[in-house]
C-alpha cells in the first residue's frame, strides 16, 4: 500500500474547523464558528405527535424527521432529506410507507412528482 493511499483512510482522525469572514477593526478576519448541536424547533403539537405515534412501523421517527425539517423551512413546504433519514434511522422504503401513512391519517399533504421526493406541507392540529 502507497503512503497515498493510507492518507485517505485517515482523513476520519482531521478535524473539521468552520470558519466565517467577519469584519474587525484591522479590516476582515477568518473567525472560526462554534457548531451548536442538532435541535428540533417548537413548538410542536402533542397531538399531532400523538396521532403518529399510533400509526404502523416507523411513522412516529418519519413525524419526527418531518418535523425538525419544518423547524428549518419556514412552514415552506420541503421533501424529506437524506440526512433526515440518516439522522432518524429511516430507510427509504420506511420514508415512503410512513409519509403514505401520515398523509392517510391526515397529519401532512404529499405533492407528488414522477420521479421526485414528494413535496410535504404539514397539516397543523
Amino acid at each position: 500500500m502507497s503512503l497515498a493511499n493510507k492518507q485517505w483512510k485517515d482523513d476520519a482522525a482531521i478535524p473539521v474547523i468552520r470558519l466565517r469572514l467577519r469584519d474587525s477593526a484591522n479590516g476582515p478576519e477568518l473567525a472560526e464558528v462554534v457548531q451548536t448541536p442538532l435541535f428540533i424547533k417548537g413548538p410542536i403539537s402533542v397531538a399531532w405527535m400523538g396521532a403518529s405515534a399510533k400509526l404502523p412501523g416507523k411513522a412516529l421517527h418519519v413525524a419526527t424527521a418531518v418535523q425538525w425539517l419544518v423547524g428549518m423551512n419556514a412552514s415552506k413546504p420541503f421533501k424529506l432529506t437524506r440526512k433526515a433519514q440518516d439522522l432518524f434511522g429511516i430507510s427509504i422504503d420506511a420514508a415512503q410507507d410512513g409519509l403514505k401513512a401520515l398523509e392517510a391519517a391526515g397529519l401532512v399533504k404529499l405533492v407528488r412528482s414522477p420521479g421526485k421526493r414528494p413535496m410535504i406541507v404539514v397539516i397543523k392540529r
